[in-house]
């Protein structure tokens, strides 16, 4: 049985669960009104990751059901889907910020929580190697 494998990275956008870190942020960033802001709850804000909205997503799962391999017993086939290019949390929110200057938070600062988790680790990166998608599916 001929099978398609489609590997997500972060997927965001409307409809998103709360507890996932650009819905949380969005939150965060939306519900702005104090002059000193007190970051707590991302102490990964530079863990790099391939931040992907739904309606691409949704785009290569229709690429993906309309793809037909060359031959008649084709090996299955696992596709990337992400953009390829990574963003930290800390460049999420400063695009929102740049969208909604009015969101700007200047005096931000991390809590001594998050502080001490942020220091005690390196930061991770994970993005999409997206070249057998762009080939094969046409997804960009």
């Amino acid at each position: 049985i001929y099978s398609v494998g489609l590997r997500f990275f972060s997927v965001y956008g409307p409809w998103n669960s709360p507890g996932t870190e650009v819905f949380d942020l969005a939150e965060h960033v939306a519900a702005l009104h104090d002059e000193t802001i007190v970051v707590e709850d991302y102490p990964y804000d530079e863990d790099v990751k391939d931040y992907v909205f739904i309606d691409d997503a949704v785009d290569a799962i229709m690429s993906a059901m309309q793809y037909r391999p060359p031959g008649n017993d084709p090996p299955p086939v696992v596709f990337n889907v992400g953009t390829g290019k990574g963003s930290t949390l800390k460049e999420v929110r400063e695009e929102m910020e740049r969208h909604y200057p009015e969101l700007q938070t200047p005096n931000a600062q991390r809590s001594a929580k998050a502080a001490s988790a942020h220091a005690q680790r390196q930061p991770t990166q994970s993005y999409a190697s997206p070249s057998r998608s762009k080939s094969l599916l046409g997804f960009r």
